[in-house]
């Protein structure tokens, strides 16, 4: 029991080490450098797996240097603070749910041919807890990533309010029935898919920002089709009676395999359209 428990203390701080990392990144040479910092605009970006990083100016930079970029003017937020400690919590549970559940297992494994019931009841808890984790740990990301975006997006509008009188426009990822989807806004006011098309055609070069912004998500929307249909594809296999026989049963593998490689790709084309999207609107906020 001891040796279980060390094992899970270890790879717990193994993964805040690596969260720690990603969400922090490398320091820059940015603030050696001539830069008006109350002219800095911060662009929120996904990295893989789950992590972020900013842009300010263009330029790739960590959580710790966009703090203190904003404490060196007039508007500070801790709201971003806030949100980097709540998001970087919610990623050290989430990572920790499946090492629970994968330690809590082996034990298990290991005793499944002498029938321990203890060992069977000690992979249960772990898999309750782990899923507890999860659950908890994705509503902690969220409510973290939110308060980031909204903090970065008043930042920006701040800057930008005492100079300009165009709209303000910003983006919202949200998860739709067959798919993540995004949400713009004005300010603080939701702009119906009309309203946002009659800015963007009336605006060429955001047009021409967001055509790549276009291409991943259409290539996301592929991916998501693929992996719904091998999703109800899976589902039926396993669940439907007619279809269980040993050549149909040889299937479930690849289209489990097909399933989990379209989400991730279509994942990761959601990510990268989210990315250019928030930089394109950036660039018409503070267009000359």
């Amino acid at each position: 029991m001891g040796n279980v428990l060390l094992q899970r203390i270890c790879l717990f701080l193994v993964a805040f080490l690596i969260i720690k990392n990603d969400v922090e990144g490398q320091q820059t040479s940015y603030f050696s450098n001539t830069k008006s910092l109350d002219l800095s605009t911060i662009v929120l970006q996904e990295s893989n797996w789950g992590g972020l990083f900013f842009l300010v100016d263009g330029e790739r930079m960590s959580a710790n240097e966009v703090r203190a970029l904003m404490n060196q003017t007039d508007l500070k937020d801790d709201q971003l603070a806030r949100g980097l400690n709540t998001f970087q919590g919610g990623r050290i549970l989430s990572y920790t749910a499946p090492v629970v559940v994968f330690v809590s297992s082996i034990g298990m494994l290991s005793s499944a041919l002498g029938g321990n019931q203890a060992a069977f009841r000690t992979y249960f808890i772990g898999s309750i807890a782990g899923i507890g984790l999860a659950i908890a740990g994705n509503v902690m990301k969220n409510n973290g990533f939110q308060s980031i975006e909204e903090a970065t997006d008043m930042y920006n509008f701040n800057l930008r309010s005492t100079y300009s009188t165009q709209p303000f426009l910003s983006m919202r990822g949200q998860h739709g029935f067959f798919g993540p989807k995004m949400r713009y806004f004005d300010g603080k006011i939701p702009l119906s898919d009309a309203q946002f098309a009659n800015i963007r055609n009336s605006n060429p070069t955001l047009d021409v920002d967001l055509k790549l912004s276009d291409k991943y998500f259409k290539r996301a929307r592929t991916f998501d089709t693929i992996s719904n249909i091998g999703t109800l594809a899976f589902i039926s296999f396993v669940l439907v009676p007619q279809f269980q026989s040993s050549a149909q049963n040889s299937l479930l593998l690849p289209l489990f395999l097909v399933d989990v490689t379209s989400f991730r790709l279509a994942n990761n084309f959601h990510r990268k359209a989210r990315n250019t999207t928030r930089v394109a609107l950036n660039s018409f906020n503070f267009m000359d």
